[in-house]
C-alpha cells in the first residue's frame, strides 16, 4: 500500500496573519529544526512563512524581538501544496517538475478546499527515504518471485519436454510392431477377408501413428521445447521437390497443380529446411484434399531486406470451397475440423502445428480468401541469405553399399519391448543377420564381453538406463566391442535427442515406428559406411 502525503503531516499549530514579527521571531529561535510555518486565516491558507525571509527581515531592524510589525508582508503566497489523499511518490513528481520549492519549505495539504495540515521540509525528506526503501525491498521480493517463478516455469517447461518424449517412446515402441507385423503379413498370400481386415489394421495404425507425431509436435510448441536450426538450402530445389512430392497426389484428382518461383528469389537461403518443408507440405497436402475440382497454384517469392536479411513468402492457393467466415477465426485452433461430416481423415492439428512453427521460426501464417472464393494460405518467414556453396567443398555423396562385397555379421539388439524384438529380429533375420537379443543394459555387458558384433542396436529409453551409459560401457574399456558401430533407437523423433545421441557416441539415429525395409536400408548403409571409412556417419540419417 503506497504511503499517503496526508501520513507525514506534522503536529502543530499554523500561524496566523496577525501575528507580529518579534513573536515569530521568538518562536523560530526555539524551534530551530522549522525552516517555514504555515499562514492561516479562517480555515484558508494565506501563505507560507519561511524561517530564510524572517531572518533577512529581522536583520535590518534594531531589536527583532520587539517588532510589532505584522508578518502578513513577508509571507510566501507561491508554496507547494498537495491534497490528502495523494501517494507520497506522486506528490514528490509533482514537487519535482514544479521546481521543488516543497523539499526546502515544506508541503500545504488541503482537504476540500480547506487546509487540513502542513509536511515539513525534514518529514518529507524521511517520509520519501522510506517510501524508497519499502519499494526497494518490494522490487527485490519481486524480483526474487520472478526469478523463482522463471526457474520454476524452465523446471516445468523443462518436465514438460521430457514426458512429451517419454509419452511418444511408449505410443511408438507397439506402433513399430504393428506396423512393421501388418506390413510382413502384407507379403503374404490370403484370403480376401482377411486381407481386407489386415489391410484395415494398417490403415489404422498408420493414422495413430500421424497422430501421435502431430499431437507431439502439438506438446512441443506449447511448452515451448521446439528447437529451430539453420541451414543453406535452394528455394528451387524445395519447390522442385514438393511438386515431385505432391503432384501426383494432385493428378489422382484431375486437378491441375502448378508451381511458381520468383525471380526475386536468391539462389540461396538460410532457415530450418525441416519445418518449412513440413508446413508447406500440409498446406499443400490439405489444398489436393478440400478441393474437388480445379487447380492448386504454389508459389515462392520475397523480398530483400537490410543486413543479408530476406523476406520469405510461399502461397498455397486453390480452387476449392474455401473457408466459411464465421469459421475463420478457429481455422487455426488445436482439433478444429470445419467440416464434420467430411470423410477426409485428421484430427484437425495440421494448421495448429503450421502455423507454431512459423511462430517459432519468427513469422506468420495466415488465411484470405481468394476472390473466386477458393483459400489462400500464406507463409511469411525472415530468412538470411546463404553465401554462395564453396568450390572447396566436397559433394555430401549418399553412401550406397555395395551388395557384393557386403558381409554379413551378428547383430545385438538391446531392447525391451517384446513386441518390437519380435519385429526387428523378424526383419534383421530373413535379411540374413544372426540377432542377438537382451532386454536391459546388464544382460548387454555380460554379451559385450563374450563376441565381438558387426552393430548394436540399442533402444534409448531402458528399464535400468538410458542408452548413452552403453556407449560408456563400450568405450569405457578395451574389450572386443570397443569400436562397434552403434545405432540409438528411440521414439523421440526431436532434433535434439538426435543431437544428444549422436553427442553419447551414436552414429546414427533409428525412429520408431520402423519400417521393414527401411530398417535393412539404414542399417547397410551404416555398416558399409564403417566399412569404406566414411568420415562422417552423423550425415546418414536413419
Amino acid at each position: 500500500m503506497p504511503t499517503r502525503i496526508e501520513s507525514l503531516v506534522a503536529d502543530l499549530v499554523p500561524l496566523a496573519p496577525s501575528q507580529d514579527v518579534g513573536e515569530v521571531f521568538d518562536w523560530f529561535l526555539v524551534h530551530r529544526e522549522r525552516n517555514a510555518m504555515p499562514v492561516v486565516f479562517d480555515r484558508t491558507i494565506i501563505g507560507v512563512l519561511t524561517r530564510a525571509a524572517l531572518f533577512e527581515y529581522a536583520s535590518r531592524l534594531k531589536s527583532p524581538a520587539s517588532s510589532r510589525q505584522s508578518i502578513s508582508p513577508l509571507l510566501d503566497t507561491e508554496f507547494a501544496s498537495a491534497t490528502a489523499g495523494q501517494p507520497l511518490g506522486e506528490v514528490a513528481h509533482q514537487l519535482s517538475r514544479s521546481g521543488g520549492k516543497g523539499f526546502a519549505q515544506g508541503v500545504v495539504i488541503s482537504q476540500a478546499g480547506a487546509y487540513f495540515g502542513f509536511v515539513t521540509a525534514l518529514s518529507l525528506s524521511m517520509g520519501l527515504s522510506a517510501e524508497n526503501t519499502r519499494r526497494a525491498q518490494q522490487m527485490r521480493t519481486a524480483s526474487q518471485k520472478l526469478k523463482s517463478m522463471g526457474q520454476q516455469l524452465a523446471v516445468e517447461r523443462r518436465n514438460g519436454g521430457l514426458m512429451l518424449a517419454r509419452l511418444g517412446h511408449e505410443v511408438r515402441t507397439p506402433l513399430t510392431a504393428m506396423l512393421g507385423h501388418a506390413e510382413r503379413l502384407q507379403r503374404r498370400d490370403m484370403d480376401p477377408e482377411s486381407r481386407q481386415s489386415l489391410d484395415v489394421i494398417a490403415r489404422a495404425s498408420e493414422s495413430l501413428a500421424d497422430l501421435v507425431s502431430r499431437s507431439v509436435d502439438a506438446g512441443h510448441i506449447k511448452v515451448g521445447d521446439l528447437e529451430i536450426e539453420s541451414v543453406p538450402f535452394s528455394p528451387t530445389q524445395l519447390a522442385t521437390e514438393l511438386c515431385e512430392l505432391w503432384e501426383p497426389r494432385a493428378e489422382e484428382k484431375d486437378l491441375a497443380f502448378d508451381m511458381t518461383v520468383s525471380g526475386a528469389l536468391p539462389s540461396r537461403l538460410e532457415g530450418d529446411l525441416g519445418r518449412i518443408r513440413q508446413i508447406l507440405g500440409n498446406l499443400i497436402s490439405n489444398a489436393i484434399k478440400y478441393t474437388p475440382s480445379g487447380a492448386v497454384h504454389f508459389t515462392l517469392d520475397g523480398a530483400p531486406r537490410e543486413e543479408g536479411q530476406f523476406a520469405f513468402t510461399a502461397c498455397v492457393a486453390d480452387t476449392g470451397p474455401g473457408v466459411p467466415e464465421a469459421q475463420t477465426a478457429r481455422l487455426f485452433e488445436p482439433f478444429q475440423r470445419l467440416d464434420a461430416r467430411s470423410c477426409e481423415e485428421g484430427a484437425g492439428l495440421g494448421l495448429n502445428i503450421s502455423r507454431g512453427l512459423a511462430h517459432a521460426m519468427g513469422g506468420d501464417l495466415v488465411y484470405s480468401q481468394s476472390e473466386h472464393g477458393g483459400s489462400v494460405f500464406k507463409l511469411s518467414l525472415p530468412l538470411r541469405r546463404a553465401g554462395p556453396r564453396l568450390a572447396t567443398q566436397t559433394p555430401v555423396k549418399s553412401v550406397r553399399p555395395s551388395h557384393a562385397a557386403f558381409q554379413l555379421g551378428d547383430i545385438l539388439l538391446i531392447e525391451d519391448h517384446a513386441a518390437s524384438q519380435a519385429l526387428i529380429e523378424n526383419t534383421l533375420g530373413s535379411a540374413g543377420w544372426q540377432v542377438d537379443t537382451v532386454a536391459t543394459l546388464a544382460q548387454a555387458r555380460r554379451r559385450i564381453d563374450q563376441k565381438p558384433y558387426q552393430a548394436i542396436l540399442c533402444d534409448y529409453f531402458l528399464r535400468d538406463g538410458q542408452g548413452d551409459v552403453l556407449i560408456k560401457m563400450l568405450r569405457g574399456h578395451a574389450g572386443v566391442n570397443r569400436d562397434t558401430l552403434c545405432l540409438a533407437v528411440t521414439a523421440d523423433s526431436s532434433d535434439a535427442r538426435r543431437r544428444h545421441c549422436l553427442a553419447a557416441g551414436f552414429a546414427g539415429v533409428i525412429v520408431k515406428p520402423i519400417r521393414g525395409p527401411d530398417l535393412i536400408t539404414t542399417l547397410v548403409d551404416f555398416i558399409t559406411a564403417v566399412d569404406q571409412g566414411t568420415p562422417d556417419l552423423q550425415s546418414i540419417r536413419a
